[in-house]
């Protein structure tokens, strides 16, 4: 996937998690699934990003 794609995914579920944390909600389980996932995608995409460059 893109990491600008991913990048935004990461910024839309963070921004839900502070909606949770501003109404005082507790955050579903489902939302915190897809932090985890996209701090994984991002840093795989990262690590794959940086093995090229090095060539």
């Amino acid at each position: 996937m893109n990491i600008v794609k991913l990048l935004w995914e990461r910024v839309d579920v963070l921004e839900q998690l502070l909606v949770c944390y501003r109404i005082t909600k507790r955050p579903t389980e489902k939302l915190c699934t897809r932090l985890e996932k996209t701090k994984k995608d991002i840093e795989n995409n990262t690590l794959e990003i940086n093995n090229l460059m090095k060539g």
